[in-house]
């Protein structure tokens, strides 16, 4: 009888920290992924894998498209199908994608920039330290 209570006991430990590792697990992957970035209309950005363009967001509702740039301007086009924005986002050269698709087929309308702070934020975002600006 005493055998199957310090299994038990022995068991609750292991469950416990494996437990504990998966929220370690779980709180440093999400800690590395940066949030979506917002413009004043508080329209989420995700970013993008390109070395021109940093983030794209889109309002199915309005089909508005912004395109956030790596110089940090904001533009925004409209009358996108969220098809075309699905494709951009799914896209292995993004930057590619926007000059044969979007570029050439939408006029853009220049809406903001987006300051040094954001980005140092992004930075601390995804490799959880400060940086040195």
């Amino acid at each position: 009888m005493i055998k199957h209570k310090v299994d038990f006991i022995h068991l609750f430990a292991l469950c416990r920290s494996r437990t504990s590792l998966r929220e370690k697990v779980d709180g440093a992957a999400s800690a590395r992924q940066p949030e979506p970035r917002r413009h004043n209309r508080g329209m989420d950005r995700k970013p993008l894998k390109s070395s021109k363009l940093r983030a794209a967001g889109y309002d199915e509702r309005q089909r508005i498209m912004e395109i956030e740039f790596a110089n940090g301007d904001v533009w925004e086009y409209k009358a996108v199908s969220p098809e075309l924005f699905r494709q951009l986002m799914a896209s292995p050269s993004p930057n590619s994608f926007f000059e044969d698709k979007i570029e050439e087929a939408f006029s853009g309308k220049r809406i903001g920039k987006v300051s040094k702070t954001n980005a140092a934020a992004d930075f601390d975002a995804l490799f959880g330290g400060k940086s040195n600006d």
